[in-house]
Order: C-alpha cells, then structure tokens, then sequence
C-alpha cells in the first residue's frame, strides 16, 4: 500500500515537472513570435530605401513571415497536445456571419475616425500599381487568417490553459497583439490591442476564429477601399 502510495506520489511529481517545462518552452515561443515575425521581415525592410518603390516586395515578405510563424505555431500546438486547427476554426455557421458584420462596420467607422484623429492615415503602406494591389489583397487574406491563427487560436488556447482564466489570457494577448503593430507607432500600438481584445472576445463568445477572420480580411481590404 505505501509503496503504491509513492509510486503515485512520484507519477504526480513527474507528470508536474513535465507540464513545468512544456509552460516554460510554450511561454518561450509564446513571446518569441513577435521577434520572429520582425527578423523575418527586418532585412527586407532594411533593403528598401523607399517605400513606394518596394511595397511589393514588403507584401511578399510578410506574407512569407506570417505563414512560416503560423506553421510554427500548428507544430508548437501539436508538440503541445493543444487543441488544434479544427477546434479553433470550429464551424463556419450562418450566425457567427451576420455577427461579423456590425463588427465589421463599427469597426471601419472607429478605424477612419481614429486615423483622421490621430492625423495618421496610413497611406504611407498602402498600394500604388496594379500588382501591388493583387498583393495586398492577397496579404490581407494571409494577415486575417494568420494572425488570427497565431494570437486567437494558439496564444488564447496557451495562455487559457497557463492561467485558468480566459479572461487574463484575451488580456495578454491582445498586449501581444497591439505589440505586434510597433512600426505604426505607440498610438496604433494601442488601437490594435483594443481590436485584440474586441476578437479575443468574439472568439471566446463565439467558440470559432471565423467570425473573427472575415472583419480582420474585410476591414484591411476596406482600408484599401477607403484609402485610409
């Protein structure tokens, strides 16, 4: 009896260590993914002398980085035992489209009246030629997905099951999230921490990153249209 009473003690006492370490690498990756995204995208941006002539080439790159952080960040979730693609996409239902769209709209509304505020319209990015537009749209399409993938699906999955609290988690992340967006300076910084905790919640609420993915896409594509 005692000895089977160690036996246990010992399985908890390993078992605990192992999740230890699993929360300390997690957390490591965790917060290396904003690092990583920047050395993927620094050289190139480092290379461009001017904006206007080499945005198509920065689409490029940060398409190429958010897909390989998001790949990374599948396999982490793998490694990890996490629940995966299929549960953080759920079911793409009627329901969770038509919430979509007042987000979408008041999301728009609070984007052009904050760029017009703060007298930072963003157009320094935006496209110029008809290539550049094909990109962004194909970079909005990745960014929606990607970061969704990336901040929604593994770092609120992550840090719910590190702090038992989905609230703390949806905080942290959108801290991340809004970090993520430096090059646009400390007020973007604190715009898109709000949008992380406004899709944090729609992701929590709604059990799925779809409503969340299509106001990320159509709300880049409509700063495009806006020329915001």
């Amino acid at each position: 009896m005692a000895d089977q009473i160690v036996s246990t003690t010992d399985q908890t006492s390993g078992e605990s260590i192992n999740a230890d370490a699993l929360a300390i690498r997690a957390f490591a990756f965790l917060f290396g993914m904003p690092v990583a995204l920047l050395v993927f995208s620094l050289p190139l941006v480092l290379a461009a002398g001017n904006w206007r002539e080499h945005r198509s080439w920065q689409y490029v790159a940060g398409m190429a980085a958010l897909w390989t952080v998001a790949a990374l960040v599948i396999l982490q979730s793998r490694r990890e035992r996490l629940p995966g693609l299929r549960k953080w996409f759920g079911k793409l239902r009627g329901v969770d489209v038509l919430i979509a769209v007042p987000f979408l709209v008041v999301g728009i509304a609070v984007m052009y009246y904050f760029s017009q505020w703060t007298g930072e319209p963003r157009a320094w990015h935006l496209p110029q030629t008809t290539l550049q537009k094909i990109l962004w749209v194909t970079l909005c399409l990745s960014v929606g997905v990607c970061e969704e993938i990336i901040y929604r699906g593994y770092c609120l999955t992550r840090l719910t099951a590190a702090f038992k609290s989905p609230v703390w988690a949806c905080l942290v992340q959108a801290a991340l999230y809004g970090l993520l967006h430096f090059a646009f300076g400390p007020t973007w910084i604190g715009f898109t921490t709000a949008v992380g905790l406004l899709m944090g919640w729609l992701v929590l609420w709604r059990k799925s990153l779809w409503p969340a993915i299509i106001v990320h896409v159509l709300a880049d594509l409509a700063v495009l249209a806006g020329g915001a």
